[in-house]
């Protein structure tokens, strides 16, 4: 069966509901199995579409009104090297205490972000995310760590974004990738939102960092083997 292009629009939005049951299903076990199910058979960009809106909902009033700047910048001019460059470089300067350099850590993934304009939502999410979490130096050490294993095999193809239009498969294939980098970012969003007490001993282990790294490492792969299909 042939599958329907991806709608641009889909991900500007940012507005899909959140599957429900409907009344009179089950309830209990059976009712998060019918929930992860109807889940699962969402295409690729109406979820991240979802992850998106619930790491929006989780925002104060004033981080969305700056991730709602950001995001707006991001679809008007599409971000160049100089912005992730420039992002960096803020990163490092507000953890300037600390005897490392964390910005160039996250560069490849930034960059990867960077070359959709369609997927402003997610430059916005990573920059906003990376900048709360500059607060907590000892986190952020060991999130960037993560970040830079998992940036050695971002999709960074030169022709990406110019083959994003012609492959279904690629396009699906992204917003997986991303997805899984929306629900990274939300999980840092929620430890910057933690009480000092509930910040003691919170580590990233408690987000499972290598099921991450496997889970992005996995789409990476998938995304440069459908690129180099269509280049070859």
């Amino acid at each position: 069966m042939v599958r329907p292009k991806v709608d641009p629009k889909l991900l500007r939005g940012c507005r899909f509901p959140t599957p429900r049951i409907p009344d009179g299903a089950s309830s209990g076990p059976d009712r998060m199995t019918q929930a992860v199910a109807t889940a699962s058979r969402l295409k690729p960009e109406v979820r991240l579409a979802q992850v998106v809106s619930h790491f929006k909902a989780d925002l104060s009033s004033r981080q969305k009104a700056g991730f709602g700047a950001d995001r707006s910048k991001a679809l008007e001019s599409l971000p160049g090297i100089q912005d992730v460059m420039q992002l960096t470089a803020e990163i490092d300067r507000m953890t300037r205490k600390g005897s490392r350099c964390l910005g160039p850590r996250v560069t490849n993934l930034l960059q990867a972000a960077q070359q959709f304009a369609v997927l402003g939502n997610i430059i916005a999410i990573v920059r906003l995310s990376l900048l709360l979490a500059t607060k907590f130096f000892s986190y952020l050490e060991k999130l960037s760590t993560l970040l830079m294993a998992v940036g050695r095999h971002a999709p960074r193809h030169e022709k990406l974004a110019l083959l994003y239009p012609r492959s279904r498969d690629l396009q699906s294939s992204l917003c997986e990738y991303f997805i899984v980098v929306v629900r990274l970012c939300h999980d840092m969003l929620k430890f910057t939102q933690k009480s000092t007490l509930g910040k003691v001993g919170s580590t990233l282990s408690d987000s499972d960092p290598k099921s991450y790294q496997t889970e992005l490492d996995t789409w990476a792969n998938t995304i440069n083997d459908e690129v180099s299909f269509l280049i070859a």
